[in-house]
């Protein structure tokens, strides 16, 4: 609109920050900075500087900062202090086993029936053509987040629905910076024709520690979710599955290719050539996502992996 002379207003600036800003602003790759030009009419335009902080969040934080932050990412001093206290004489592990806050997001989905709800996880994939009221569910998603980075206790149904809680895990997940299965260890198999439990098992054994801690417990919590007396009600499947979570914990999509011929020195990943049909870079990332998917569905459904 337009300004007169003497006349004032207010603006109210908010800033969106994705999954990869938040990464790069906690690698301390990337400033909350702008510059915002005023134009007056006939006159001088203006430059304003503005910049921000980003409070800190587990939000873009690695697994293994996960693992070592013992408390809330936006505790404070006098919150410390106090868990300290409460820790007097106990021995305090230098860190976790597993992100305490994937445990508090699975626990809130196995204490309210999200194991039973129907099409669990499955609004992540487009959760404007299954939701009616996509500013609500929204808003479910900012408290949730919240709570996982002050302490809070996640508010239960119907404040907090188990589909925001799920949808919550996936974008944790999505926002570490490195997938939970390293791309180095990504499979480069042929599903149809290895002993499909001894490949599950020998890939488990190869992640590292902390990696194999987390997937596993996905990877059960999965399992927990196909088992008949759960299936019948939240109608799921090993392959609908496979396919929302070899996304976020594989992430075909970011695997870095060769584009190299086949038995050359390079620094990208690469298939063998059997495995794409080709040389080029969109039959070698449609092999990525087929292989991530594979790799999901065995481990949800081959028995006697761990």
């Amino acid at each position: 609109g337009m300004l007169l002379p003497s006349q004032s207003v207010n603006v109210a600036i908010s800033g969106y920050i994705n999954t990869s800003i938040a990464r790069d602003v906690i690698a301390h790759l990337e400033t909350l900075n702008d510059i915002l030009l005023l134009r007056v009419e006939k006159g001088t335009d203006y430059y304003i500087p503005i910049s921000a902080d980003m409070l800190p969040t587990c939000f873009g934080a690695s697994l293994t900062n996960l693992c070592r932050t013992l408390y809330p990412y936006q505790a404070t001093k006098a919150e410390k202090e106090a868990f300290a206290m409460q820790q007097t004489g106990l021995s305090i592990p230098s860190k976790l086993p597993y992100p305490k806050e994937l445990w508090r997001l699975f626990n809130f989905l196995w204490l309210y029936g999200g194991i039973h709800e129907r099409g669990i996880f499955q609004l992540t994939l487009n959760a404007s053509a299954h939701i009616r009221d996509l500013k609500a569910f929204e808003k479910e998603r900012v408290t949730i987040r919240t709570c996982l980075d002050t302490g809070f206790e996640i508010p239960p149904p119907p404040t907090c629905s188990v589909h925001a809680v799920a949808a919550t895990v996936i974008e944790l997940i999505q926002s570490m910076p490195m997938p939970i299965v390293p791309f180095e260890f990504f499979p480069r198999v042929d599903f149809e024709t290895v002993e499909v439990a001894r490949y599950c098992k020998n890939f488990l054994n190869q992640l590292p520690l902390l990696n194999q801690n987390v997937f596993v417990h996905i990877v059960s919590f999965l399992r927990e979710l196909l088992l008949e007396e759960n299936r019948m009600y939240n109608r799921l499947s090993a392959e609908s599955l496979s396919s929302i979570f070899a996304e976020c914990l594989l992430r075909p999509a970011e695997v870095p290719l060769s584009n190299r011929p086949q038995g050359s020195s390079s620094g990208g990943f690469d298939f063998p050539q059997w495995l794409t049909g080709g040389d080029s870079s969109s039959q070698k990332r449609k092999s990525c996502h087929i292989q991530a998917k594979n790799l999901i569905y065995h481990m949800i459904s081959a028995g006697n992996i761990f």
